[in-house]
């Protein structure tokens, strides 16, 4: 199975060059970038929301874009800093889930339920990234190391993972709801999101209590 990430990463990767060199012009810096990608990928949400599908689609993949840029500055650069990681971290934490909970706001004026499978798929997912997160600093307290369950279980099958990245990327999951939009599908793609992100999430906690 191929990388599906790998040719939409390089054009991503090879477009974000030219943003770059746009960027090490000025005086912005990438903090600055960061934050830049966090409000483009909410106000990607808030789009999603009121069902503007396609302009939604297009500000998140501009943000996965900008995305590349914050990096290469702080390399360019040499200017690393913790607020920079926290804030990549950050938006690559919370997009998955907001952007499942816009698109089921969205299609609540079709059935109240689609809003509940996107409120129960986000709520998993923030859940999940709670608890493992409160268990990797408790574990990095006791002993200074940190075995994280999910990346062995995953490391183990590169199909498995290529798969996660493929389904849960915000990237992809924007080309997703453009894609299903076009095909008016967007209810069965919220559905199956709202399927897999619970038994994912419930698996993989699972996981966290497995000794290795």
């Amino acid at each position: 199975m191929s990388n599906p990430n790998g040719a939409f990463a390089k054009a991503m990767r090879w477009f974000s060059v030219y943003l770059t060199r746009l960027f090490l012009c000025t005086s912005i810096t990438a903090n600055q970038v960061s934050i830049m990608v966090l409000f483009l990928g909410l106000a990607s949400v808030v789009l999603f929301m009121s069902g503007q599908w396609v302009i939604g689609s297009a500000v998140l993949l501009s943000a996965h874009a900008l995305d590349y840029v914050d990096g290469s500055i702080a390399r360019h650069r040499k200017c690393f800093t913790l607020k920079g990681i926290w804030l990549e971290n950050t938006f690559h934490r919370i997009m998955p889930s907001l952007i499942i909970f816009g698109v089921g706001f969205g299609l609540s004026e079709i059935s109240i339920t689609y809003l509940y499978i996107g409120i129960a798929a986000s709520f998993s997912w923030i859940i999940f990234n709670y608890i493992s997160e409160m268990r990797r600093n408790v574990m990095l307290q006791n002993n200074g190391t940190y075995n994280n369950p999910r990346t062995n279980y995953i490391k183990k099958s590169n199909v498995m993972i290529r798969l996660y990245e493929f389904i849960l990327s915000d990237e992809w999951m924007a080309i997703f709801i453009l894609g299903a939009a076009a095909l008016d599908t967007l209810p069965l793609l919220l559905v199956c999101y709202g399927i897999f992100i619970p038994i994912r999430s419930f698996v993989l906690l699972m996981m966290l209590f497995i000794k290795k």
